[in-house]
Order: structure tokens, then C-alpha cells, then sequence
């Protein structure tokens, strides 16, 4: 929480937000098939946990990570039903995220990330690392995000399966995002945005420029707006335009500064490691 105090609190963390919500919403722009396969948290979760046991098999350090091992695993981290999960890895291996490789046991076959769901998990921990530079110097392994996503995938894992929690999951603000494709980068716009705009000030809304990059329907946007409101997010006023709850506005940013001190602190960790 030190981090997170840290990053929260300097002065310029307002710059550091519209420049994460630019940064996330290019990934998405650029990668339409991947932004829409993991574009919501169970999503996310999932495919976090298929690089994360990947990574231990090829390491020596645990079982290969079959489609039972980790149906069995999400479902008691709390990322769904059964068939649920399976539905995801269905769609994971559909778009070639994931594929499957084979075992010695000829009965079950291994899940193996492909290099597009890599390349994409690393690119959205580069756009974090890359707002925070803005709020101090980073360590030297900020410089390789490939190097640092396992250990930042491993804060991710390890609370999921200890506790059945992602991080983001401490914020119940986070709800009316969570579960919609697209969601969460929509938050971060929506954040980015109001840094813009005068304190306490209407945030106008284009729902047809969101929805063309953020490669779903005007229907998508309006249902995650409306939910918000309904959650007490903000109120909505003609234009479109929404004005924040003070209080949750608050929460949301403190969220993204969570975001970035972990991608911080999985830098650091990685830098000591390269230095041990």
C-alpha cells in the first residue's frame, strides 16, 4: 500500500491516468480478436492462469496444466461454473489464444498460451508501466515487460487461488465493469477523460467513437453506462455526458493506482531477482 500511497499522492497522477487510459485503449484498437476474448475479468482470469501454470510446467515447478486441472481451478478460484470456464477455454482456443500440446498420458493434453495472448498481456503491463514513469523513475527492468510479466501475473495468481480474489476485486465499484466485454477499458477512457475536464464538471460521451474502438455495438457502451448509473457511479445528463459520484470517482482512481503499483512493484521485484 506504500506504492499505491506513493503513486496516488504525487502531484502528477492526473497526467499518469489519461495517459494509461490512451495507452489501454490502443492495445484494444490494435488488437480487436484479443480485447474481446479476455475483455472482462473472468475472462482475464482465466487466461492468466493458463500462461501462469504454463510457465511452472516449463519451469519444472508443477503439473502440465490441462484443460481438467485448470477448469477445476477456476471454478474453486470463484471465475465461474464448470461449464462456464470451459465456454472461455472453448473461445481461447477457437481465436488460437491458447492451443493444446500433447502429454505422454495420451488421455489428456496440455494448454499452452499462444503468442498473441503473451504478446497482448504484455503489452497492456507496458501501457501501465509506461503512465507510471510519469510518476518517478522506474527500475531498470521496466525496460523488459516481457521479463516482468510472469512475476506480475504471479501477484495476480497467487490471491486467486489463496483466496478467491483478484485484486481488483477489493473495489465492489468495479462491478458495473467487471463482467461486460470491453469494460474495464472503458473505465480507464472514462478516467482519462475527467482528468481533462474541470472538477466535478459534466464528462461528455461519444457512445458511437467508443463502441468503434473499442470493437463493440453502441448497445455494449449504453448497457455498461446505464449500469454504472444504476450502481450510483454518476448521473447521466443529455449530450450524453455523466457527472461523478465524488466518493466513487475517488475509489476508481485509487483502483488505477493500484493497477500501477503493481506493475511497479512486479518491476522491482524483477530487478532484484536479475540482480541476486
Amino acid at each position: 500500500m506504500e506504492e499505491v500511497a506513493r503513486l496516488f499522492s504525487h502531484p502528477a497522477f492526473g497526467a499518469a491516468l489519461v495517459r494509461l487510459g490512451g495507452n489501454l485503449l490502443a492495445i484494444s484498437e490494435a488488437n480487436r480478436a484479443c480485447a474481446r476474448a479476455i475483455g472482462q475479468h473472468r475472462r482475464y482470469g482465466v487466461a492468466a492462469l493458463v500462461v501462469y501454470f504454463d510457465r511452472r510446467f516449463r519451469s519444472g515447478l508443477g503439473p502440465a496444466p490441462t484443460r481438467a486441472m485448470l477448469t477445476g481451478l477456476a471454478q474453486r478460484a470463484g471465475l465461474g461454473t464448470r461449464r462456464g470456464i470451459g465456454a472461455i477455454l472453448d473461445v481461447l482456443l477457437h481465436f488460437g489464444f491458447v492451443c493444446e500440446a500433447a502429454l505422454p498420458d495420451a488421455r489428456s493434453r496440455r494448454l499452452v498460451p499462444a503468442a498473441p495472448l503473451t504478446d497482448y498481456l504484455t503489452a497492456g503491463l507496458a501501457a501501465r508501466l509506461d503512465a507510471a514513469a510519469l510518476l518517478g523513475p522506474l527500475p531498470s527492468a521496466a525496460g523488459q515487460p516481457d521479463r516482468i510479466l510472469p512475476v506480475y501475473l504471479d501477484q495476480l495468481v497467487a490471491p486467486l487461488l489463496a483466496e478467491n480474489r483478484m485484486p481488483r476485486q477489493a473495489f465492489p465499484e468495479l462491478a458495473p465493469f467487471a463482467d461486460r466485454v470491453a469494460g474495464y477499458m472503458l473505465l480507464f477512457h472514462l478516467l482519462a477523460l475527467s482528468e481533462q475536464s474541470p472538477p466535478g464538471a459534466p464528462v461528455a460521451i461519444r457512445v458511437g467513437d467508443l463502441a468503434r474502438r473499442l470493437h463493440v455495438s453502441r448497445m455494449q457502451v449504453a448497457k455498461i453506462l446505464a449500469a454504472a448509473a444504476r450502481a450510483g457511479l454518476w448521473t447521466t445528463h443529455a449530450g450524453p455526458a455523466i457527472i461523478w459520484n465524488p466518493e466513487i470517482h475517488h475509489r476508481l482512481r485509487l483502483f488505477a493506482a493500484v493497477e500501477l503499483a503493481r506493475a511497479t512493484c512486479a518491476a522491482r521485484t524483477c530487478d532484484f531477482a536479475m540482480q541476486g
